[in-house]
């Protein structure tokens, strides 16, 4: 019971940090786009 609730949890955090990874992966994209798109066409 207890290693179930263990592994539950193992995977929950492990889904967590690939959630995080995600953002961060959105945040920079973001940040490139904003970036690129604010600069006057030339």
């Amino acid at each position: 019971m207890i290693i179930t609730a263990a592994l539950a949890i193992d995977q929950r955090q492990a889904t967590i940090e690939e959630l995080k990874q995600e953002i961060e992966k959105l945040r920079l994209s973001r940040d490139l786009d904003s970036k690129t798109s604010s600069k006057p066409n030339k």
